[in-house]
């Protein structure tokens, strides 16, 4: 008997409770289970937007009678502000404003702004606009001649490939009388025009293709850095019979190069040309210290040959890198010539 007690006991508790279970998931709520009802709080106070319950209808006259479109008022009560427009016809209307005398800014094109005292009500007020602001003097239109003319290339140098010239104002962007910054590409004939330059006084920059844009190499500079001006004429005021004829000028490219092949000195014999090598090139200022920003490089070919064009005259940094081993020389680039710098 107690051996069967032990062995069916364990289901009878199991059979119980999954009845209180499946009880409790079909009833409406738990067995023997209640919620207290929740608490009555007082209700929240509204809060004061300030709204009062007066009306300002009018409209905005000029100092002669005419009504005023599209005039601003304003009114400032307490820490809320009304506002509102005036139509085609000057009319306006400002609702919820207190039943007291309020100012009012007013404030509309090509007059000045004003403040005046207006009282809410039922009757229309009248508000007025008394200054007119006097219209700003014109300043005379900017006359402008166009600019043409050729650039002399020389044969190290393949127009086709796209220059600019630039045309950057000598006396700087705050002056009304300097003229405005322009660029333009040179046509692979050689030609150029700027239409409708403002008069002024230029610098001249002719750039190569991989620099447009910029302000180095100047293909114009001479051997002292300096790069030639032009000084443009106002129409009437040149050298033209005809105000609208475009005045010319001519330009030489002064640019010249280096060229070479580097050898490979380590090799005794069987193949002596140094290929793959970085050849960079620094312009040197008076004192002979290079300069880190203006940079040209190449790269020299399997045949150990590089050539590095587009460089004003003058004197510069040639370097060579190839693995472990640098080279270097000072060389002077003279205007239309291609130097071999023998690295």
């Amino acid at each position: 008997m107690i051996a069967l007690a032990r062995r069916f006991l364990p289901t009878a508790a199991l059979i119980a409770l999954g009845v209180v279970l499946v009880l409790a998931l079909v009833s409406k709520s738990p067995p023997a289970a209640s919620f207290p009802d929740p608490p009555v709080l007082a209700p929240l106070p509204r809060p004061d937007l300030g709204l009062g319950t007066a009306e300002l209808v009018g409209v905005v006259v000029d100092g002669g009678g005419r009504p005023v479109a599209d005039a601003g008022l304003i009114v400032l009560h307490g820490v809320r502000i009304a506002w509102t427009w005036t139509d085609a016809n000057g009319s306006f209307r400002l609702t919820e404003l207190p039943d007291q005398a309020v100012d009012v800014a007013l404030v509309a094109r090509g007059f000045e702004p004003a403040r005046v005292a207006a009282l809410p009500g039922p009757g229309e007020v009248r508000l007025v606009l008394a200054h007119r602001i006097d219209p700003a003097p014109e300043l005379p239109g900017l006359t402008a001649l166009d600019l043409g003319g050729r650039v002399e290339f020389t044969s190290l140098e393949t127009p086709a490939e796209g220059y600019e010239l630039a045309l950057l104002p000598v006396l700087g962007l705050e002056r009304i009388d300097s003229g405005m910054p322009r660029r333009v590409r040179v046509a692979e004939d050689g030609t150029f025009v700027v239409e409708g330059l403002l008069p002024g006084e230029y610098e001249l920059l002719l750039l190569p293709p991989d620099a447009r844009g910029g302000h180095w190499p100047n293909l114009l500079a001479g051997p002292d850095g300096n790069a030639p001006h032009h000084d443009h004429p106002a129409p009437g005021s040149g050298p033209t019979e005809d105000a609208s004829d475009p005045v010319r000028i001519e330009l030489r490219s002064r640019a010249g190069s280096l060229a070479g092949r580097l050898s490979d000195r380590r090799r005794a014999g069987g193949a002596t040309w140094l290929g793959g090598a970085v050849v960079r090139v620094e312009p040197l200022d008076e004192v002979g210290r290079a300069d880190p920003v203006r940079v040209l490089w190449t790269v020299s070919d399997a045949e150990g040959g590089f050539r590095v064009r587009h460089l004003p005259a003058g004197r510069y940094r040639v370097s060579l890198a190839a693995g472990a081993e640098r080279r270097e020389r000072d060389v002077i680039v003279r205007e239309r010539a291609r130097i071999d710098p023998d690295l």
